[in-house]
């Protein structure tokens, strides 16, 4: 049973046509972009057929074999190359569906990985497994294996590297000579890659090639979640590490027991069995602004750093608690008000960032939509007939019927709960619900900016969210619209600096 899904192929390889297998029984085994079998240097039926058999459990006594989907079902000619449909797969004289098999296993045998860009890789220069060798022996079936061998090695620069981490490319092997196969491209150069040949005499006359077990395994791990797309019969490690701004992002939440052993980044933040932060008597809207998808991002984000001697949950657990603990002193000791939680983030005596935090987050909204082809981003421009000036303009040179994307304005607002007038707010019906009180906050703020919205014939939207990372309803639609348009990793990346942007303001006004 598939335990996590991840991005596939056919989703990153559009208009390209499509072969899909399928069992007897009508359940999708693989689905394979046509362009990325013609143009991967093996385009026939055998490699589909080699593909299909690395996703499912293969019966030695009964070859497996891809038929037609007619009334009368024909084996396709192994040497011929795929075409366009839906295709059968059978083991001969078995009369059910097969298995599917394991995996993707990568940073464990027995935990699925979640294939984020942002966790480390499997090298020795950055590796995150306390025992990383186990994969060479299982591979390689030698005991002490050398990781720093030539032969278990790949050099690349950072970016590939990245993308070969997560599966989005890998090599396969046919005959002596490695292909480069781009699973999930996200940019033209990557579509310029894949199905580039590497031969035999492209490495040193001095030094191993890679080995063939070993780019065969990363190759099968590699299929199994960008052709067949899930994983099977594997535990689930990070169900929140695939965060969505879409899905009920205003939900609080609980965590882990800070008394409980530090564990490894892989560990799931809601899964470890904890108390609920009111437990610990810290305020529902702090809580509730916290556990906001924007504001758990960075808990993703945090590099880790061995110089520190601490594993990335450690370091983002203090960091976190230490975000909704407050301050030492019962009293501010530069105003002499109440130090309440989120005091020092409207403290008028001490250094504000509020305009740091706001340019910084415009720069990272800007940028991100300057990313997109034809797109055109103006930042602070000067709103039609006024002396007024709006954040940020979009503009699309290309037309919104190939961008998707119109014309418009974007107002930024980054809202304090801690101020005096979102401290008093109350719900009319006396409802102490946290989520809701902060969305009434938020929904003021934007339809204030509504209210006063610049005179213009484009189209006018607050993006309002609280200093924690917390969405009001019209702005978690915004960013539902951006996520259409934006390139998957630009808008990954967007989050991720947005995330990190709120928390460095709100770590500067620390007092240790």
């Amino acid at each position: 049973m598939a335990d996590a899904t991840y991005e596939r192929a056919i989703a990153c390889w559009r208009r390209a046509g499509h072969v899909a297998i399928r069992s007897i029984n009508d359940y999708e085994i693989a689905v394979f972009p046509l362009k990325f079998v013609a143009t991967g240097g093996d385009n026939s039926w055998r490699y589909v057929l080699s593909v299909v058999e690395q996703l499912v459990e293969t019966v030695p006594e009964h070859p497996g074999m891809i038929f037609t989907n007619g009334a009368t079902p024909e084996a396709v000619d192994l040497n011929g190359p795929p075409h366009e449909g839906v295709f059968l797969y059978k083991q001969l004289n078995v009369d059910k569906d097969p298995d599917f098999a394991r995996g993707p296993e990568y940073f464990s045998r027995f935990k699925e990985p979640s294939l984020m860009a942002d966790q480390s890789t499997r090298s020795g220069s950055s590796r995150v497994t306390g025992r990383p060798e186990q994969v060479y022996e299982q591979v390689l079936g030698e005991p002490y294996p050398n990781l720093y061998d030539t032969s278990a090695g790949l050099l690349l620069d950072n970016t590939l590297h990245r993308m070969f981490d997560t599966l989005d490319w890998s090599l396969y092997l046919k005959g002596d000579t490695f292909y480069v196969h781009y699973f999930c491209p996200k940019s033209a150069i990557h579509f310029a890659y894949h199905g580039k040949a590497i031969p035999p005499e492209r490495f040193s006359r001095f030094e191993d090639p890679p080995d063939p077990r070993l780019v065969a395994w990363h190759y099968n791990q590699a299929v199994k979640a960008r052709i067949r797309g899930f994983s099977a019969d594997m535990k689930r490690i990070a169900p929140d590490s695939r965060l969505r701004l879409d899905d009920g992002s205003n939900q609080g939440g609980s965590t882990w027991n800070p008394l409980r052993p530090p564990k490894c980044q892989r560990t799931s933040w809601r899964s470890s069995p904890g108390t609920s932060l009111s437990s610990v008597l810290m305020p529902a809207k702090a809580i509730a602004e916290a556990y906001s998808k924007l504001g758990m991002v960075w808990l993703i984000t945090i590099p880790f750093q061995p110089s520190l001697r601490l594993t990335d949950f450690e370091v983002v657990a203090a960091l976190q608690l230490r975000t909704l603990a407050g301050e030492r002193e019962a009293h501010c000791t530069n105003c002499g008000e109440a130090n309440f939680v989120g005091h020092p983030e409207v403290c008028l005596q001490r250094k504000l960032w509020r305009v740091a935090r706001h340019e910084g987050t415009e720069r990272i909204i800007g940028q991100a939509h300057a990313s997109n082809p034809g797109t055109r981003v103006r930042r602070e421009p000067l709103g039609h007939q006024t002396s007024r000036r709006i954040d940020i303009q979009v503009i699309t040179l290309l037309g919104s019927q190939l961008t998707g994307l119109a014309n418009a304005y974007y107002d930024l607002t980054v809202v304090s709960l801690a101020s005096k007038e979102d401290r008093s707010t109350s719900h009319p019906k006396h409802d102490d619900n946290p989520s809701r009180l902060v969305n009434k906050s938020l929904d003021s703020v934007a339809d204030h900016k509504i209210r006063h919205r610049p005179r213009s014939k484009l189209p006018f939207h607050p993006v309002v969210f609280s200093h924690g990372g917390m969405l009001n309803g019209s702005t978690i639609k915004v960013f539902a619209s951006w996520k259409q348009i934006m390139a998957r990793g630009s808008y990954n990346l967007m989050l991720k600096r947005l995330s990190l942007c709120l928390l460095q303001a709100r770590v500067r006004s620390f007092e240790l």
